[in-house]
């Protein structure tokens, strides 16, 4: 009878196996699977199935529970019905005596489920030593299914000292700065430097825990040197995320802050951090200008300077009004850190500034560039011996106004009178309204002109300051002042007054002087537009002056040789206009710009007549 009995049992068993099977296949394969296990299936009684004495039963309740904890709704309710019920002993249990395949596909249920705080407290209590004997020992599997429920464990604070008792620090910073596993599938660095990250958090007393063998603790240069040397942009973006908030919580220890406000200031690791504000993963943004204020208290005018030097910065950290649907977290965090830098660094408010003469569309930001004539603000400010970073941004902030110029200035009969108010430069013509009100005209924008209020270069004097920026010596101060001057000298406005007005000032000297200072291919095409522009209007003087620079042909031959399409058309122009055309010795031909042009052996002659 008993043999029967056992028979009978045998049955059973083999069908609740077959069935939990089927069950895990349906919702494996199929969402609508899911979706009818959890209409019509009692969660409770396959939880319950954990506890069997049959070992077949109990694997095949955790591969299917396993499965659907995947689904956000099964997982929230597996995780209660375990909690309510008590029934994270029998799943335990075998995470701790279970055969390697056993316990990983516990640790992999643990982290994807979610626990409740009781939960994870009990978690935590009975499992992380063995989670963290996975994280040590196992094989990548093992250890990425115990990352997964560490990672879940330590994100509940109160955990963090059953977890630092149990060992887990030094086990995670071997695995951040010296273990290395080659073809691994995970990475081990972003798991537990989100581990640790999360511990630091918890407000634990940490400071001066030993991390390794060698002694070092957590606050001691070893831990911040290393932290800091991954933060890069080639870094994933989670692991970038995790290194931060592990020095954000180290900056509360004053020894590690100390280390760390050395290490970022020495190196390259300041505009790492300022290159990552802008990274797509807007997170990372937030926490990169978060720890970015919390150092502007150490280094404010340093990151103000450093800040100035990483393109599209500041600029991205002002957001246009009218372009805001709704305030973020980044956008509030963006502001908290510009009002935490010093208020008093020169390169940082110019740099603001310039970010406004971009948006002069804005009625407000008009007004406020108008009230504080920003031109003559520039304009000063590129007469004075400041740094390079100043003077160029200065010329950039002129170029931005200028190009405003031409649709601000008005004709005398729309001009109002609060603009006679304003000083007139002094090459301007005078003229008179039919109400017998007296008007000076400007002879480059053809109306009412003033530096105030239409931010005209002329009138406040700029085009010299910007031409005696044209023999600096770093060359993004050239490029900046040279493409405020072309302003000048756009179909916009009237070019022959301009030119004219330009040669009295030797321009066209000062543009020549830097074909031959520089080499940068993006300088010799402004440079070139230029020269192309006094060719056209400038008359014979022009020509004459352009025509006896001496290495003024050898530097458009080389040019048109070697720079990209815009450049040699350039150069070609040029080259035809003063005919100095070059001709070659050989019979070897090629189709460039649209002309036939013969090749030698790198051969040139000059001669006064293009040859076709």
């Amino acid at each position: 009878m008993s043999g029967r009995k056992e028979m009978i049992l045998q049955g059973l068993r083999s069908v609740r196996c077959a069935a939990l099977e089927l069950l895990r296949q349906l919702a494996e394969y199929d969402d609508e699977g899911q979706e009818i296990i959890a209409k019509t299936v009692d969660i409770s009684r396959v939880i319950k199935m954990l506890s069997s004495n049959h070992g077949p039963i109990r694997h095949a309740s955790v591969s299917l529970l396993f499965v659907l904890s995947r689904s956000q709704f099964l997982c929230d309710e597996i995780g209660a019905v375990a909690g309510e019920n008590g029934y994270w002993e029998p799943l335990l249990n075998h995470l701790v005596e279970g055969t390697e395949e056993m316990r990983m596909e516990m640790a992999n249920y643990l982290g994807e489920i979610v626990l409740g705080p009781e939960s994870k407290t009990y978690v935590a209590e009975k499992a992380s030593l063995d989670l963290i004997q996975m994280v040590h020992t196992g094989n990548s599997l093992s250890r990425n299914a115990a990352f997964k429920a560490l990672k879940q464990i330590s994100c509940y604070h109160p955990n963090a000292k059953t977890l630092v008792e149990d060992g887990i620090i030094i086990i995670m910073v071997e695995e951040m700065f010296t273990r290395t596993i080659h073809n691994e599938p995970m990475n081990s660095k972003t798991e537990a430097s989100a581990i640790l990250a999360n511990i630091l958090e918890s407000g634990q007393e940490l400071e001066d825990f030993q991390v390794n063998v060698h002694g070092d603790t957590m606050s001691s240069d070893y831990i911040a040197y290393n932290v800091i040397y991954q933060i890069k942009n080639s870094t994933p973006d989670e692991l970038n995320i995790n290194l931060i908030r592990i020095l954000l919580c180290l900056m509360k220890f004053p020894k590690a802050s100390a280390t760390i406000v050395s290490v970022i200031k020495e190196t390259e690791a300041s505009y790492n951090l300022i290159e990552l504000i802008n990274t797509p993963n807007e997170y990372l943004g937030v926490v990169s200008i978060k720890l970015l204020i919390t150092l502007s208290v150490f280094m404010g005018h340093t990151l103000s300077t450093r800040l100035c030097k990483t393109r599209g910065q500041p600029e991205s950290l002002i957001q246009n009004p009218t372009e805001i649907t709704r305030i973020t977290e980044k956008d509030a965090v963006s502001v908290n850190f510009l009002a935490k830098l010093p208020h008093q660094n020169l390169t940082l408010n110019l740099a603001l500034v310039n970010r406004l003469t971009t948006t002069l569309y804005d009625h407000q930001i008009l007004l406020l560039a108008r009230t504080y004539n920003f031109t003559s603000v520039l304009t000063e400010l590129l007469a004075k011996s400041y740094t390079d970073e100043v003077h160029k941004l200065s010329a950039i902030g002129l170029e931005n106004l200028s190009k405003q110029s031409i649709n601000l200035s008005r004709s005398p009969q729309m001009a109002k009178t609060k603009i006679l108010k304003f000083f007139i430069f002094q090459k301007c013509i005078s003229t008179k309204s039919s109400k017998g009100e007296e008007f000076s005209l400007c002879p480059i924008h053809r109306g009412v002109c003033s530096s105030q209020d239409t931010f005209c270069l002329l009138d406040a004097k700029a085009d010299e300051r910007l031409l005696a920026c044209l023999d600096h010596e770093n060359v993004e101060v050239v490029k900046a002042a040279l493409s405020a001057l072309c302003t000048l000298l756009d179909d916009n406005v009237d070019v022959d007054k301009s030119v004219s007005l330009l040669c009295e000032k030797h321009a066209i000297q000062h543009v020549l002087n830097v074909v031959k200072e520089h080499r940068e291919e993006a300088l010799w095409q402004k440079s070139f537009w230029v020269i192309e522009r006094f060719l056209l209007k400038g008359g014979d003087k022009s020509a004459s002056d352009i025509s006896q620079d001496r290495l003024l042909p050898s530097t458009l031959v080389s040019a048109f040789h070697h720079g990209d399409e815009c450049t040699r058309q350039m150069a070609e122009k040029i080259l035809r206009s003063l005919n100095k055309m070059p001709t070659l010795s050989n019979t070897f031909t090629i189709q460039l710009s649209g002309y036939a042009y013969a090749l030698c052996s790198n051969v040139y002659t000059f001669k006064d007549d293009v040859v076709d």
